[in-house]
């Protein structure tokens, strides 16, 4: 309760506290008056005849007795006006604490709801992913640009949801991947997803190994996810050398997301990335509530995929093309 209320309510109750002393008053002092009034009666019956006298002694001790019972229950029941506006409150509090327990339950629902559909989507989504690389283990992965082409379409398959995926509706994002060069020794954009499609087709950067969240992902063979780049315990580790660094880089890539594509103990073969420039939109795991919906998961599927294409590839590229690139 707020302070000026609490005041109110408190002079509230001292001024009915006052009131019902007076009553609780009246309930005592009347008994005692009624019964001084039967004994009175009870003494003035001495002087009347025998058989009247029996009756008013009869008559004034049951009243007496009734009255005093009455009085007295009264006294002890009668909660008075403090106490009833103290029940009263309470009964509020209780109504409030109802009231938000029963919203934090439609919360929670939604929430629940919103997850289910995130899940659902996201399989239907990897069913449509594992449907567009399954032919490449049959007939071969075609050219360079038949290759790149089916990259930017498995961006384009994750990206149909990407409401229900990732959260996003009105914001700056950026999905890409990257993929090892070794002749270079850098990390190259083989494929990239934005909103603003001047963005898309411009040039992008290379990254070394070790170098920003991509390369760093590259490098340790793990997550690098950050819900905020410009959080200061982040944003020298993850700041880009001179030469690779950009003025609105802390703006434009506010979250971050970068998935190495890689099986268990092996070496990775690139990097998945998201972006947005909300911050939080992806969250590590151990800082995101758990009835909370996992934006990174989808990068994590992504990847998977990833690791049976680039290695059905590459297979096929030692094995010097022998099922022929069609």
């Amino acid at each position: 309760m707020a302070p000026a209320a609490t005041c109110v309510y408190e002079l509230t109750i001292d001024a009915l506290r006052n009131n019902s002393r007076l009553r609780k008053a009246l309930h005592i002092i009347g008994p005692i008056a009624g019964t001084a009034t039967a004994g009175l009666l009870q003494l003035a019956s001495k002087f009347t005849v025998d058989w009247w006298n029996v009756g008013l002694n009869v008559a004034s001790a049951c009243t007496a007795i009734f009255v005093v019972i009455v009085a007295v229950l009264l006294a002890v029941t009668d909660k008075g006006g403090p106490e009833a506006l103290r029940e009263a409150h309470l009964s509020d509090e209780r109504a409030r604490r109802l009231e938000k327990e029963k919203e934090d339950i439609f919360v929670e629902i939604d929430k629940a709801a919103a997850k289910f559909g995130s899940l659902t989507t996201l399989y239907a989504t990897s069913i449509a992913l594992r449907e567009l690389i399954e032919p490449v283990l049959s007939v071969g992965p075609g050219d360079k640009l038949a290759q790149s082409a089916r990259l930017a379409a498995m961006l384009d398959i994750l990206l149909t949801n990407k409401k229900e995926l990732f959260g996003i509706i009105d914001e700056r994002w950026n999905f890409s991947v990257y993929t090892y060069d070794a002749e270079r020794d850098e990390l190259i954009c083989s494929a990239c997803r934005r909103r603003d499609r001047a963005d898309e087709e411009a040039e992008h950067r290379a990254w070394p190994s070790g170098i920003g969240q991509i390369g760093l992902a590259y490098r340790d063979g793990q997550e690098v996810v950050v819900g905020d780049v410009q959080n200061p315990d982040f944003e020298a580790y993850f700041r880009a050398p001179p030469g690779l660094h950009r003025p609105d880089d802390g703006e434009r890539y506010r979250s971050i997301a970068a998935i190495p594509i890689s099986t268990d103990g092996g070496p990775p073969r690139g990097v998945v990335i998201g972006t947005s420039d909300v911050q939080g939109r992806f969250v590590p795991s151990s800082a995101r509530p758990p009835q909370d919906w996992d934006t990174v998961e989808p990068l994590r599927v992504l990847a998977g995929m990833l690791v049976i294409l680039l290695s059905a590839t590459e297979l096929h590229d030692r094995l010097g093309g022998q099922n022929g690139d069609r």
